[in-house]
């Protein structure tokens, strides 16, 4: 049990990194990742581990919202594609 006992708080450091760089713009297109990374471990744990994001400065719904707009984005650029370059 010592083991694990260290898993959250090496988890937690390493999400805060990944908060970080989100936030200088270096992980541009993953604002819905600590959200999901949290809510995984959260469920694959039977919650003994639960990330704290209350340093994560974009709100869960705007982090979907800018996932959306990207996917929509995408689709349309690939057809777009295809239509002109026949893929």
């Amino acid at each position: 049990m010592l083991c694990f006992d260290i898993y959250p708080r090496v988890l937690q450091l390493q999400i805060e990194e990944i908060i970080s760089s989100i936030h200088k713009g270096a992980l541009r297109g993953s604002e819905t990742y600590p959200y999901k990374i949290r809510r995984t471990l959260s469920e694959e744990s039977e919650t003994r581990i639960m990330l704290n994001l209350s340093n994560y400065q974009i709100p869960e719904a705007k982090a979907e919202e800018l996932e959306k707009a990207r996917m929509q984005f995408k689709a349309s650029l690939i057809k777009v594609l295809k239509a002109r370059f026949i893929i």
